[in-house]
């Protein structure tokens, strides 16, 4: 599937899915903090070079600002004790990281992806 045959709700949901963005059928992580170097279906190498996941924090850095700070907000406007605000802010913290890690890689891949379209790998399906 090349990047113009690619809807936009489909990409969306392809990494709602935490899809590969080639073959869209396999996941891109196989547990909570690990990732598949290839897609198991079509092959295809997620990391392209040494350094590449950098991009995908400035994307985390992003997602934290977007749902971190309305967050906060919603805290300070319950007038707590500052006990229970900086438990809750810490609790935030540590249960959204692992949301956040996933998604931000997993949507750093399929942008890199929809600006350069990987070719899957052919020597994984010998016949």
């Amino acid at each position: 599937m090349t990047a113009k045959s690619k809807k936009w709700y489909t990409v969306v949901w392809d990494i709602a899915r935490g899809a590969c963005p080639t073959c869209r059928q396999a996941k891109i992580f196989r547990s909570p903090f690990r990732m598949n170097e290839t897609c198991p279906v079509c092959g295809v190498k997620y990391e392209r070079e040494t350094g590449y996941f950098l991009m995908s924090i400035f994307v985390a850095y992003g997602l934290y600002y977007l749902f971190g700070i309305p967050f906060v907000i919603w805290l300070v406007f319950l007038d707590l004790p500052w006990l229970w605000f900086w438990v809750l802010a810490i609790s935030f913290i540590l249960i959204s990281f692992p949301l956040i890690f996933h998604y931000a890689r997993i949507f750093w891949i399929h942008v890199d992806d929809l600006l350069d379209p990987r070719k899957p790998d052919s020597s994984i399906h010998t016949n």
